[in-house]
């Protein structure tokens, strides 16, 4: 895990110097923040119906 987070901030500051991309992560990050509510919500549903 922390091998990951040290690649993601690596990758995230040579992005943050390019303010286009950066304006595409910030769309990204929301894509990514829903796909992972999505996720848990659906994870959670899976949880309640095995009980």
């Amino acid at each position: 895990m922390k091998k990951i987070k040290k690649q993601v901030k690596k990758v995230t500051k040579k992005v943050m110097r390019d303010p286009l991309t950066k304006e595409f992560l910030e769309d990204e990050k929301k894509v990514v923040k829903k796909a992972i509510g999505r996720a848990e919500s659906r994870a959670k549903r899976f949880v309640m119906v095995k009980k």
